[in-house]
């Protein structure tokens, strides 16, 4: 690895997102649900990444899609997206107690603030 490499991984390694976007992060995943709650999965289910559609699922605490993927996994995948990569494994190593309450507070703001 050069120099250049290990700077942009090391850089890598400690980027955590600013509040800023977890909070729009949150805004876009609670618009999602909505949307899910008014038009059903159909419109949109080819349209997000697997990644938004776990998301929103998690969001929507929609069990019966939660089933059908790897729920722990899209958990990991988010854990790394919201947290950075190395809070974010800090996070998966801990059980993703972090991830899950952030969830949660998105489940919370899906269902007391109104568009």
């Amino acid at each position: 690895m050069t120099g250049a490499d290990l700077a942009w991984w090391t850089d890598f390694k400690s980027y955590q997102p600013p509040e800023e976007d977890l909070q729009r992060f949150r805004r876009e995943l609670v618009a999602r649900a909505r949307a899910v709650r008014d038009k059903g999965w159909r419109p949109y289910w080819y349209e997000w990444t697997a990644n938004d559609v776990m998301g929103t699922a998690l969001v929507l605490g929609d069990g019966q899609l939660l089933d059908t993927g790897d729920t722990d996994a899209a958990l990991q995948v988010w854990a790394c997206e919201l947290f950075g990569h190395a809070a974010g494994w800090d996070d998966i190593r801990g059980g993703l107690v972090r991830t899950r309450a952030w969830f949660s507070q998105a489940r919370t703001q899906l269902d007391t603030d109104r568009p």
